[in-house]
């Protein structure tokens, strides 16, 4: 890979040099005659902080000792580039909290609003949906947490409804899962399909970083979601219009059940949600502002 970055650089003119997270950073960080961006997506150093904080499990240790290792990783590297971005406000705090001489700005990621859209029939049924990598803490720590300390009380309120988690590589326990209305896909080549049956898109994320796409995804197809602080931070969106927050078992089985009793507020929530991404988070519109970045880092290098 070096050798490969290294034969570009020395064959053609570049304009600028764009590395995409830290691990691609590090083979164009000693290059000064080229202005660089680094796109650091979120705070790996956060979201391991993030992690510490509810697994207690045998790794502790060695979890605390990777996110001090991470955490001065990512700062040495982002002080060596021109320019860094985020995609969320609460990474682009933390990192200046580790240091405040960080050239630093926020991109948030988008979706194509185009691509995700609304379906025009509901489904008759009652579907919960959750969708992410499910080899990720993050995401498996969601689904296990939902399915043993929110379902029971949804289920027991509305016993035919179906939860349904979508996404490639389930750990075990996540299989585990599976049974008593509960599904889970593993790979799937289009998530689209579960999005258009979903009455209510759910995401009790307890750790994590930067902005969660599938919430992007789930609000361009105009379904409601039920997320925690967490899960909602780096999304621009107003609590109770574009979206419900709950952050123990029973405010958020409270907020899932009031939905699915509740057509028309689904509509609402979905249809404001829809109206966010088309606003915010169309590729179109970001790209406007990370050409501005660009042009500021290219002349802010020849001056």
């Amino acid at each position: 890979m070096q050798r490969t970055i290294d034969n570009l650089l020395q064959q053609m003119d570049f304009d600028l040099v764009h590395a995409h997270l830290f691990r691609m950073g590090q083979y164009v960080a000693n290059y000064k005659e080229v202005p660089k961006m680094l796109d650091l997506c979120d705070s790996m150093a956060l979201n391991l902080n993030r992690r510490i904080e509810i697994d207690h499990g045998a790794i502790l240790p060695l979890l605390k000792i990777e996110q001090k290792r991470t955490r001065d990783y990512e700062i040495g590297i982002a002080r060596i580039f021109d320019h860094n971005t985020v995609v969320a406000k609460p990474d682009y705090d933390y990192l200046l909290e580790q240091n405040a001489e960080l050239s630093l700005s926020i991109i948030p990621v988008g979706v194509d609003p185009d691509y995700f859209q609304p379906c025009s029939i509901e489904d008759e049924g009652l579907n919960l949906l959750f969708t992410g990598t499910m080899n990720y803490f993050p995401n498996y720590d969601a689904a296990i947490y939902f399915h043993n300390e929110i379902w029971p009380l949804i289920i027991a309120k509305h016993p035919d409804v179906t939860f349904s988690i979508v996404g490639n590589n389930p750990t075990d326990q996540v299989k585990r899962l599976a049974g008593n209305n509960v599904t889970v896909t593993g790979y799937v080549p289009d998530t689209r399909a579960y999005f258009n049956k979903a009455t209510v898109f759910i995401s009790p994320m307890r750790s994590g970083s930067g902005l969660q796409v599938k919430h992007l995804e789930a609000m361009a197809m105009g379904i409601p979601i039920v997320t925690t602080t967490i899960g909602s931070m780096g999304i621009e969106a107003i609590e109770n219009q574009d979206l419900l927050v709950a952050d123990t078992p029973n405010n958020f089985a409270n907020h899932v059940n009031m939905l699915l009793d509740d057509r028309e507020l689904r509509r609402s929530i979905g249809n404001s949600g829809r109206k966010l991404i088309e606003e915010k988070y169309n590729w179109q519109i970001l790209g406007k502002k990370l050409n501005d970045i660009y042009s500021k880092i290219k002349k802010r290098k020849t001056c």
